[in-house]
């Protein structure tokens, strides 16, 4: 399926300039804690690519609680398992927040630690 022009413009747009692109919808779609003032921009330390280096965000926030909690969040449909299941933004942060309370207070993570949970084929990390 062939691009549409405005995809076309929009993509080379985003290539030509990163900032004026990104940047205004960065601050329309995100809540920031601190709005950042460049998009794309190469960091001194280690010579590598950042996006949005020096905003600061709160990932949860941005993509649990700021939603209502009623909405539907996950709507879960597997056909290996014959298994369906629909979440809520309300149950969500009911299960981030034990998932969180674990983390600090049986594991002792504590800001600024590295983290990663993996879960073999499920949509959910808690089980």
């Amino acid at each position: 399926m062939a691009a549409r022009p405005a995809q076309v413009e929009a993509h080379a747009s985003s290539l030509r300039n990163p900032d004026a692109f990104w940047l205004p919808l960065a601050h329309q779609l995100i809540h920031w804690i601190k709005p950042p003032t460049r998009a794309l921009s190469l960091t001194p330390r280690d010579n590598k690519w950042a996006w949005f280096a020096d905003g600061t965000l709160n990932t949860c926030f941005n993509c649990v609680d700021r939603h209502p909690p009623e909405r539907i969040a996950i709507q879960y449909h597997s056909s290996v398992a014959q298994t369906s299941e629909t979440v809520s933004y309300g149950l969500l942060r009911k299960r981030v927040e034990a998932v969180a309370a674990a983390l600090k207070y049986e594991l002792n993570v504590k800001k600024g630690d590295t983290v990663i949970i993996y879960s073999e084929c499920a949509h959910e990390t808690e089980d």
